[in-house]
């Protein structure tokens, strides 16, 4: 990530406060010697900044549903990635899954690593013609298809003569494939 500081886990913990049991990031007051470049290091900018934000909740909802820190102008990233660099220490973009799907739920509790593969697993299933994630009807043969990705990869489930039976080859497979990621509801 350009322009922010080596140390990233103590520049987040510096500027923000997290509480693991809601998953709501605070701002921490500022001081000038923290931003050598900000507004906050002019005369009287850290003041003016701590009175309106320093401990009000910090980031933003996205049009996609995650919640969002930015700093200075510059995007720190989603609150589930800060979270899991806040307590772990580990920056993973891209590599923080949901536990619950809901995508501002940002508990400790409800956050994990995860793979691309495991994420898709645990995704919401979106309406297709079908209406079942990774089964689709194939005319021509007027049978059911299953296939999943499995860390980019296609995964055959064969060809089936009900929905019902394709959607229960999906279950299997993915149960297979990726146990833990697996939601229940699926």
């Amino acid at each position: 990530m350009p322009n922010l500081p080596e140390r990233l886990q103590d520049f987040v913990r510096s500027i923000l406060d997290y509480d693991p049991e809601t998953g709501v990031f605070h701002w921490r007051e500022r001081t000038p010697d923290m931003f050598k470049d900000s507004r906050c290091s002019a005369k009287g900018g850290c003041a003016r900044w701590n009175a309106q934000f320093a401990g009000k909740v910090a980031g933003i909802l996205d049009t996609n549903g995650y919640r969002k820190i930015r700093v200075d102008n510059r995007h720190l990233g989603g609150e589930h990635v800060i979270a899991w660099l806040w307590v772990h220490g580990e920056y993973l973009p891209g590599g923080i899954d949901h536990i619950n799907r809901v995508r501002d739920d940002n508990r400790l509790v409800n956050l994990r690593k995860a793979t691309k593969s495991q994420q898709q697993v645990n995704r919401t299933p979106k309406a297709n013609k079908a209406g079942a994630l990774g089964v689709y009807f194939e005319p021509s043969r007027k049978t059911w298809k299953v296939s999943v990705r499995n860390n980019g990869k296609l995964v055959w489930g064969g060809r089936h003569k009900s929905f019902e039976a394709a959607v229960a080859a999906r279950d299997k497979l993915t149960s297979k494939i990726n146990p833990d990621f697996r939601p229940s509801d699926l």
